[in-house]
């Protein structure tokens, strides 16, 4: 592991700590397959805890699926419902110096996935900027596209309407939408996403790397 950025959120001031694991041993993750993870968390208190009081706005924004805001029971964020336990792994053992040049070097042409918690437009650009030069390639998702247009070579913009869809489009953005039960998507315009299908897998993929990749829309799940 190795810890890339310590210090305030860039959604709200808050302390967060983001983190970068699977450079040594491949993440386990059946969907996004063998890739580096970051991991954007909050500081200060339990992840969970963080969770489950809404205190969670510094790593995920204003995010309507949020547990607090979409409710516990509902289908709302799959990382929080999934990949919680191993952010709270992350949170305890992400202690030592920060080590972006470390991270930098271990990444060395593998892909990674921006966001395997948390929002990548928490963190500074040149944050970003520094692991995507050094990878591969990745993918990465930030319901921050309006007010961090500097992410929109990286990420895809996140996206639940075709409304807000076109919007980002008209920005010159790629974009990632949950799709409701009566919504499809566009032709020719957004794809569906294979890995969700078990069709391939994201390292296999990598359409969701910003402006040099495809629009995508997915199922809740």
């Amino acid at each position: 592991m190795h810890v890339v950025y310590r210090g305030p959120s860039l959604i709200d001031g808050g302390p967060i700590t983001a983190a970068v694991t699977g450079t040594g041993r491949p993440s386990r993750n059946r969907k996004t397959g063998p890739m580096a993870q970051l991991w954007i968390i909050p500081a200060g208190r339990p992840v969970w805890d963080a969770v489950k009081a809404g205190k969670d706005t510094s790593v995920c924004g204003t995010c309507p699926r949020r547990p607090s805001t979409a409710g516990y029971g509902r289908a709302g964020c799959y990382v929080a419902r999934v990949a919680w336990r191993e952010a709270s792994l992350i949170q305890r053992y992400a202690t030592g110096p920060i080590n972006l040049v470390g991270a930098i070097r271990a990444l060395a042409g593998r892909p990674i996935r921006l966001g395997a918690y948390g929002d990548p437009g928490a963190l500074p650009f040149a944050v970003i900027d520094a692991l995507c030069q050094s990878a591969s390639r990745w993918t990465g998702y930030t319901r921050r596209w309006r007010e961090r247009s500097d992410l929109r070579e990286y990420c895809h913009a996140s996206v639940e309407t075709e409304l807000s869809a076109w919007h980002a489009w008209l920005e010159g953005w790629r974009t990632f939408r949950v799709l409701g039960p009566s919504d499809a998507a566009l032709p020719r315009i957004e794809h569906a996403c294979p890995a969700a299908a078990g069709r391939t897998t994201c390292d296999r993929c990598l359409a969701c790397c910003g402006t040099s990749g495809r629009s995508a829309a997915i199922r809740e799940h």
